[in-house]
């Protein structure tokens, strides 16, 4: 482990467990993978072997995470893309009665995703910065709406922002961002510049629209489904 990459072992599993409890609570009837509970809301840092290594699951060795590009091609360590993980064992996931769902989540046999979007550092930390449902493809560019929202929210006005994607006649989708202002007179032009200093030019959002408050579900994640439906 290097200098300054440990991991709060106690408020990790803490968090795992409640994660797990809620997850399993959630699964009987919803039709989603009892894995989903590896899913964070924020972007983690997670050291490859101690993740397995607090799993009682899963035995350390047995998954390897590697990113793929959207053809399910292997990325180099450090680029963003679609995470996946090798079981050893080619058990990979299960959706309870739904094989098509199943197959959908698997690259090959026992190597299958849960939906997120990551990296692996050279250290080989796995590091989850979003999910592959909201990725947002403009001109040809993947967008990631977290990536945008980070900047976003160092925005001096700023108190919660969204990002989410919208049909665009040449583009094919566009980058729409719903901020919540903290201070009076903030407007979507200080917004753009400020989110110029820190983004490339097709990551800036060009649409920004002011709400009084962002839609959350009970997890209280962004509810990305209701922000789209408003645009129209």
């Amino acid at each position: 482990r290097g200098e300054g990459r440990g991991v709060d072992v106690e408020g990790f599993n803490a968090a795992m467990a409640e994660q797990k409890r809620r997850a399993r609570a959630a699964w009987a009837g919803s039709g989603e993978a009892a894995t989903e509970s590896l899913w964070f809301d924020v972007q983690e840092q997670i050291g490859a072997s101690e993740f397995l290594g607090y799993s009682t699951e899963v035995a350390e060795g047995e998954i390897t995470a590697l990113v793929v590009d959207d053809d399910g091609n292997d990325l180099p360590r450090g680029s963003t893309g679609r995470l996946f993980f090798d079981d050893a064992t080619g058990r990979g996931v299960v959706y309870q009665n739904d094989p098509e769902k199943t197959a959908a989540a698997h690259l090959r046999p026992g190597v299958f995703t849960l939906g997120d979007i990551g990296h692996v550092d050279d250290d080989g930390y796995v590091y989850i910065t979003g999910r592959s449902a909201d990725l947002i493809v403009s001109g040809g560019v993947n967008l990631y709406p977290a990536e945008i929202e980070r900047v976003l929210l160092q925005v001096p006005g700023v108190a919660d922002a969204a990002v989410v994607g919208a049909a665009d006649e040449e583009m094919g989708e566009r980058a729409v961002a719903f901020i919540v202002a903290a201070v009076e007179g903030l407007n979507a032009a200080f917004v753009i510049d400020e989110a110029k200093k820190s983004l490339a030019g097709p990551k800036v959002p060009r649409d920004v629209r002011f709400v009084g408050e962002l839609p959350r579900n009970p997890m209280g994640k962004i509810d990305r489904k209701q922000l789209k439906g408003t645009q129209r």
